[in-house]
């Protein structure tokens, strides 16, 4: 039996962080676009951490950095979407355009003071101006790593569609893409030499984090044998829903509800003093409260001591061996909680106090429970290559049955009557299943 199976009981993300209205605020913006809540949650988190960057640092050992890769897992047309664009993408797209437009008039006197340059035949040596990004929708590697460079204060990328993230050069087994985003998730320098020297990258300490949406049956094709070998899987934290009820109530020719104003105000204040934040001199030092460094040395104690339980009773193959591993990374996030539950609470002066450590607990639990839920999927899918429908009917079938027996089971597991002959010809044939009569079965040892 797999030691990491989940309770009947759910935990829901612990919107109380933000404080009560901004909380209130969510529940409601949920209730208006049938969204799940817990992706408002999840989105709010990634915006405060994006938005944040370098800007900060705290007395915690080492650099604890405002990262955080994130991924709502549902169906499609679930929303996703929107939650960003309320949370985050609505709010400084006014302010995102300016910085374009100041951005193309630069580059456009530029241009001409070269081109004068060049007609008068003298030495131009002004650097070519640099773009301010504090948000992005999807993108390539390669335009990830070159405004990281030109981005001190660091910032966020949301992709609509988690396989963007692995397609169009950002993510390709073939190339350093892993490399890329495991060093950028550490926030550590990446160096790339290049035979054309002009296409060399070199990120000093980045600050980058990632939204992505995922239909929750592709979650495999990004998270495969070599993604879980790499580490990039256990980086991500995981929030997932299916279908919720719509809200029959919605009054289409009435105002759409928007998020409350002290959200927006905390979204506005970090995006513009990302704008204008160039080196580590400007940082904020964020200080713990004595009573705090106790309380986070108690938790963090109990923490590992979870792992412990779990490593002690580790079996091979079993799934539990693999979110030992993401409660590694998971860990890691722990003071990262710590320091956006601070930043949330004051962004001018922010302090950790021994709120500061209880949020960003009720967060680790949150994201842990998430985990749970779909650790046991993905792991099976990535070492059977059977997805979670093939391997429910694998189980739930006998060990030796027929056509008609699987197509009974199909139905009662609410699959179509030629789910078990399509999954034998694509799956079941290799190394589950055989074949021994015409309508006859066999499970493979």
């Amino acid at each position: 039996m797999s030691l990491i199976k989940t309770k009947s009981e759910t935990i829901d993300f612990p919107l109380e962080i933000f404080g009560e209205e901004i909380k209130q605020s969510f529940i409601s913006l949920a209730n208006e676009y049938s969204v799940p809540v817990n992706f408002f949650g999840a989105t709010g988190l990634f915006t405060i951490a994006s938005l944040s960057g370098n800007m900060y640092r705290t007395e915690l050992n080492g650099r604890i950095k405002s990262i955080i890769y994130a991924m709502m897992l549902g169906p499609s047309s679930l929303g996703k979407t929107v939650v960003y664009d309320k949370l985050c993408g609505d709010i400084i797209s006014k302010q995102d355009e300016l910085l374009r437009k100041d951005y193309v008039t630069r580059l456009k006197d530029w241009n001409e003071n070269k081109e004068k340059a060049a007609r008068q035949k003298y030495e131009f040596t002004d650097p070519m101006p640099t773009r301010t990004i504090r948000n992005a929708t999807n993108g390539t590697l390669e335009a990830f790593m070159k405004y990281a460079e030109n981005n001190p204060a660091g910032f966020g990328i949301y992709f609509d569609e988690g396989k963007k993230l692995y397609s169009g050069g950002a993510y390709k087994k073939e190339n350093n893409s892993v490399d890329f985003w495991n060093e950028a998730w550490n926030g550590k320098t990446f160096n790339e030499l290049r035979v054309d020297s002009d296409r060399e990258r070199f990120v000093v300490n980045p600050s980058i984090s990632i939204l992505a949406g995922m239909q929750a049956d592709r979650v495999n094709e990004m998270f495969n044998k070599d993604t879980i070998a790499s580490g990039l899987l256990n980086r991500f934290l995981f929030t997932s829903s299916s279908y919720i009820h719509l809200n029959e109530t919605v009054d289409h020719f009435s105002q759409k509800k928007e998020v409350c104003n002290d959200w927006k105000e905390i979204v506005r204040r970090l995006f513009k003093e990302g704008c204008e934040y160039f080196n580590e001199d400007q940082q904020v030092f964020i200080p713990f409260k004595e009573s705090a460094k106790l309380l986070y040395n108690k938790v963090s104690a109990k923490l590992t001591a979870q792992s412990n339980e779990l490593i002690k009773n580790i079996k091979d193959g079993d799934e539990s061996a693999m979110f030992v591993g993401y409660l590694g990374k998971l860990y890691a996030y722990f003071g990262r909680f710590v320091l956006l539950c601070a930043i949330i609470k004051n962004q001018e002066a922010p302090k950790i106090d021994e709120e500061c450590i209880n949020n960003a607990e009720k967060i680790y639990n949150y994201f842990r429970y998430e985990a749970k839920k779909l650790i046991v999927n993905i792991s099976e899918e990535a070492l059977t290559n059977l997805n979670e429908k093939e391997s429910r009917l694998l189980k739930m079938l006998p060990e030796r049955f027929t056509l008609q027996q699987a197509k009974d089971i199909s139905k009662e597991l609410k699959l179509s009557d030629t789910y078990f002959q399509v999954s034998f010809n694509r799956k079941y044939k290799q190394g589950y299943i055989k074949q021994i009569q015409d309508k006859s079965y066999e499970k493979l040892q």
